[in-house]
């Protein structure tokens, strides 16, 4: 297949939800890539948002068979095979899936890094308040650990 015949067709993804506990239905995503970045032998690159309480993501093509992607909240880059028509050699792909804030739920004009700046806020606040009125260790630890935790894991 020429390259002209390849940039015309258009690539896409489908993206969903691995684990089916969010009720999210997935997306079909399509390529970003321009002609002159194709013509260089560039990767192909592609976009998508994916709600906060999706934490695996299927992922399946038309060069590619599904698979399944552990996400962390914010930007996720990853690399996927595809294999081109025309010859048996890989060509990779890159699948940026953004991940949304959970703190953005509750305040949705917070952009993501004030939100994180937040919940280190809380966790310090939280630290020296434990300090100050001599808290017992068996509570302390608890209400210590969980805001690092729901900020790495939300579901």
């Amino acid at each position: 297949m020429s390259l002209e015949a390849r940039q015309r067709r258009q690539k896409l993804l489908k993206v969903s939800d691995a684990s089916g506990d969010s009720g999210w239905q997935g997306a079909d995503v399509q390529m970003e890539s321009t002609a002159a970045a194709a013509s260089r032998g560039a990767c192909s690159q592609f976009t998508c948002r994916v709600p906060w309480t999706v934490w695996q993501l299927a992922v399946e093509g038309e060069d590619n068979p599904r698979s399944e992607f552990v996400l962390g909240v914010g930007e996720n880059r990853i690399w996927l095979d595809q294999s081109s028509d025309s010859t048996a050699e890989s060509r990779p792909s890159m699948l940026k899936a953004i991940r949304q804030e959970p703190l953005q739920q509750l305040l949705p004009r917070l952009r993501s890094f004030d939100a994180s700046r937040l919940s280190v806020v809380v966790f310090l606040a939280a630290l020296l308040t434990a300090l100050r009125s001599n808290m017992s260790m068996i509570f302390a630890v608890p209400i210590l650990t969980i805001i690092p935790v729901c900020r790495l894991f939300p579901e």
